[in-house]
C-alpha cells in the first residue's frame, strides 16, 4: 500500500472512520479514475464530513488486482464492503460510471438491509435505464484512445506513455464494459433525495437525461449544472463541492428537526 493506505479494508484504503464527523462522504469514480482522485476534497469540504473514497480492483492501491466488469457483482461487493462503516449518516457521489455503480450499491443496501443515505449526487450519467449511446470496450487500441481524447479527461502525453497502456486500459475497458453492457431493471425507487450533477457542455449527458433521474427516487430530486464538459468535477471543483457542502447539511437539518419531532 502507498500514500498511507490503510489496508485493512482495501475498498477504503482512505477512510479513517473519524467519530468526530458527522458524515461519511463515500465516493465512486469514474472509468479509469481512482480513490486518491477524491483526497483532496477534505480541504474544501470542511470539518464535519468525512470523505470516504472507494477503492475498485485494478486501479490505485489495488493495481495488481483484476478489474471487475460486471456492475451488479461490483455492486454487491461494494455493498458488503461498506457495510461495517455505515454507523452514522452517509452520502453516496458517484461520476460517470460512479454513478450508475453507486444506484446499484444504493438498490442493494436498501433491499437487502433497508439501509439509505442522506442523499445520492449521481455525476456526469444519465438516468439509470437510459442506455449508454456508444460503445467503446471492446473498440481497438487506436480506437479507444480517440475515444479517451474526446472526453478530455486525461492528456495525452499520459496516453502515450508505455505503462498508461500496460497497466490502465484493462481497467479502461472493464470500467466502460460496466457502463456499456449494464441492462437496467426495474424496481422499487431509492428512498433518498436524489440530486444529479452535470456539466453545460458534457457531450456524455443531455439535460433530459440527467433530469431523469428523478424517476429513480420517491423522495426529493434537484438537477444542478456546472460549467465544464464530462470532467466538471475537476474544472468546477470548488463550486461543485460547495454545493454538495449546503445540500447534505440541509439535509441533516431536516432529518435532525424528523427526530426531534419525534
Amino acid at each position: 500500500m502507498t500514500n498511507g493506505a490503510n489496508p485493512s479494508n482495501p475498498w477504503l484504503p482512505f477512510c479513517k472512520q473519524d467519530m468526530h464527523r458527522k458524515v461519511r462522504l463515500f465516493c465512486l469514480p469514474y472509468a479509469g479514475g481512482a480513490a486518491s482522485i477524491f483526497r483532496d476534497w477534505s480541504a474544501i469540504l470542511g470539518t464535519e464530513i468525512e470523505v470516504c473514497p472507494i477503492e475498485l480492483p485494478g486501479r490505485g492501491t489495488r493495481f495488481r488486482e483484476k478489474p471487475v466488469s460486471d456492475l451488479l457483482s461490483l455492486a454487491h461487493a461494494v455493498c458488503d464492503s461498506i457495510l461495517p462503516h455505515l454507523d452514522r449518516p452517509f452520502v453516496l457521489f458517484g461520476h460517470s460510471m460512479g454513478a450508475l455503480l453507486g444506484f446499484e450499491i444504493l438498490r442493494n443496501l436498501q433491499g437487502r438491509f433497508g439501509l439509505k443515505p442522506l442523499l445520492f449526487f449521481a455525476a456526469g450519467r444519465n438516468a439509470a435505464h437510459i442506455p449508454e449511446n456508444k460503445i467503446s470496450y471492446d473498440l481497438p487500441e487506436a480506437a479507444l484512445m480517440q475515444r479517451l481524447q474526446e472526453l478530455n479527461g486525461t492528456p495525452s502525453g499520459v496516453m502515450e506513455h508505455p505503462e498508461f497502456k500496460l497497466l490502465i486500459m484493462p481497467t479502461l475497458r472493464a470500467d466502460f464494459a460496466i457502463s456499456e453492457t449494464y441492462a437496467y431493471t426495474e424496481g422499487p425507487p431509492l428512498e433518498c433525495p436524489v440530486i444529479a450533477l452535470g456539466g453545460v457542455s458534457d457531450p456524455e449527458t443531455t439535460v433530459e437525461g440527467l433530469d431523469a433521474w428523478r424517476q429513480h427516487t420517491d423522495s426529493s430530486f434537484k438537477l444542478r449544472i456546472f460549467p465544464g464538459e464530462h470532467f466538471f468535477l475537476n474544472s468546477s471543483k470548488e463550486l461543485m463541492l460547495q454545493t454538495m457542502i449546503e445540500e447534505t447539511n440541509l439535509v441533516l437539518a431536516q432529518s435532525s428537526q424528523v427526530a426531534v419531532g419525534h
